[in-house]
């Protein structure tokens, strides 16, 4: 009979989970990437490596500390009930919540791969963009492992600026670099640990632009959607908004989109149509005028 007990105990004993849960037993718990949503959870995006920065949300459980199992892979620190993750080297590792005692709550494994690829986000049909003299633009990579993921996270690419381009300091997300250019030829180098891309510009002087192409269409919601595309011998280029002028106090412009190089180069402009009627939209860009009708 004490044999029996023993035995019975030590089969007991090999069932709980002494000390906390891991991944597969964290029940109603949660992780998932704030910039994502609930649904994007680390099991399923890695993070990019070299010092990339991204925050996991936690749903379902309240902890004390956080604690990585392999800190050269990421470190984790405890923001409330988020947790902001630094990437180290390529690997795995697990993000432990603990409780005050020091006990694990719950867990999850995040992944931390190589950047194999820099993929330049662009509008641009072919060559390389052409940019107005004075623009100001961001310019944004995103991090590809090697079997073609985007990887979680920013803060692991570097940038440099060559030729005519100088920084500029404006709003960015991700991977991204602000700057604007006097006429001439530029370049941007992004890089990583693994990987490297330069993508070419071209910056057109104010006095290149020949021409604005514009055009407009009326939205059944009484908007006007106008399109403007400033010339010049080269081609399309990115830049404006527009100085506009209207031919009635009643068409407001609700908001310009652009220029921005993940787009086509120029801007599109949204106007309020408050009342019936034909409409006159003028538009003056680097010392050129072009005007467009609406009609509500």
């Amino acid at each position: 009979m004490r044999t029996l007990a023993l035995g019975l105990t030590i089969a007991m004993l090999a069932g709980c989970h002494i000390g906390g849960g891991t991944g597969s037993g964290n029940g109603n718990v949660t992780f998932w990437f704030a910039n994502c949503g609930e649904t994007c959870k680390p099991e399923d995006h890695p993070v990019a490596a070299g010092g990339a920065h991204t925050t996991i949300n936690v749903t379902g459980a309240k902890f004390t500390t956080v604690r990585s199992s392999n800190p050269s892979v990421a470190t984790f620190t405890n923001n409330n009930q988020s947790v902001e993750v630094i990437s180290g080297s390529p690997g795995t590792t697990s993000l432990e919540l603990l409780d005050g005692g020091n006990r694990i709550i719950a867990s999850a494994e995040v992944s931390v791969e190589a950047t194999a690829r820099l993929a330049v986000d662009h509008g641009w049909k072919s060559g390389e963009p052409l940019v107005l003299e004075g623009q100001q633009m961001v310019f944004h990579v995103t991090t590809l492992d090697a079997q073609g993921r985007t990887t979680k996270g920013s803060g692991a690419v570097a940038f440099a600026l060559g030729g005519t381009l100088a920084r500029a300091v404006l709003p960015l997300s991700g991977d991204a670099i602000g700057f604007v250019g006097t006429p001439g030829a530029g370049s941007i180098a992004a890089s990583c640990p693994e990987t490297t891309v330069t993508q070419p510009f071209t910056i057109v002087g104010l006095a290149e632009i020949t021409a604005i192409t514009m055009s407009a269409q009326t939205l059944p919601d009484d908007t006007a959607i106008v399109s403007v595309v400033p010339q010049s011998a080269l081609g399309a280029v990115y830049g404006g908004p527009c100085d506009w002028q209207t031919s009635d106090p009643s068409v407001t412009l609700a908001t310009d989109v652009g220029p921005a190089l993940h787009l086509g180069p120029g801007t599109v402009s949204v106007f309020n149509l408050t009342r019936p009627g034909t409409f006159t939209l003028s538009c003056t860009l680097a010392g050129q005028t072009a005007m467009v009708t609406v009609t509500r």
